[in-house]
């Protein structure tokens, strides 16, 4: 995510932002597609919360490390192939055969299974039993969540009795100013007669509040000088402010 040195950066970030995001991720996307992420309410605390767009038509609850909690369509279909794989949702993630037999052709909560003794393996936490987008194999299209979904949805919670009611919407990505940060925003800053790249500070080369923010040092391997570039983006995020809007 590159931008121009920050003059009026501001006022064309969140333009800029969005048409990146669409060439990121709606390249091969239908229009209509919820490529940002999903609010998910009405589970529980551990299930409730914003799931992020990954990159295997599933998306990622990122408040868990690792991205051990994924809502994801699960089905295996040999002509349609997506990000060089023709499997997804539990048939990808190699659930058991019992889950993968539970969840086929429908959406659910898929979490990695951590126990004393035994190697980490992905289980199925809930199940959408009724509401959820429908996708038909024979259409060949890549299961994702419709951006303008209105139905209720009906889960169930694997191991609790009854089923229950829960909201969806898609969310816009919230957007943070560093993301338009480019290489040519912080390279300058470090040269043979200065360093002021952040954490550095130097009163003969002042630095923008906007390289403040956004630049720091980094190294490389087999190089002992510092270089400097754009720091590490922060996560992506659903945009919860009152004027959010649906991409």
């Amino acid at each position: 995510r590159r931008g121009q040195e920050p003059l009026g950066l501001a006022a064309m970030t969140s333009s800029l932002w969005t048409l990146l995001l669409s060439l990121e991720l709606g390249g091969s996307e239908a229009a209509g597609h919820c490529k940002s992420g999903l609010t998910i309410a009405g589970l529980n605390e551990d299930l409730d919360g914003d799931y992020m767009r990954n990159g295997n038509s599933g998306y990622t609850n990122l408040k868990y490390a690792h991205g051990d909690m994924q809502l994801a369509f699960t089905w295996t279909n040999a002509s349609l192939v997506v990000h060089s794989v023709s499997a997804i949702g539990c048939d990808m993630l190699d659930c058991s055969k019992s889950d993968r037999q539970l969840v086929a052709g429908k959406w659910s909560m898929i979490g990695l299974q951590f126990g004393p003794k035994s190697t980490p393996r992905y289980q199925v936490y809930a199940v959408c039993e009724s509401g959820c987008p429908e996708f038909d194999e024979a259409t060949a299209e890549e299961p994702i969540w419709p951006e303008q979904w209105k139905s209720t949805t009906q889960w169930q919670i694997i191991n609790a009795t009854g089923s229950k009611a829960v909201e969806s919407s898609c969310c816009r990505q919230k957007v943070h100013e560093c993301d338009a940060c480019l290489e040519a925003n912080c390279s300058g800053l470090i040269s043979i007669f200065r360093n002021s790249c952040p954490p550095h500070k130097s009163t003969l080369h002042p630095v923008s509040q906007f390289q403040k923010d956004c630049c720091n040092v980094y190294h490389v391997a087999h190089n002992p000088s510092e270089l400097c570039g754009c720091r590490v983006p922060d996560p992506a995020e659903c945009d919860h402010s009152p004027d959010e809007l649906i991409i």
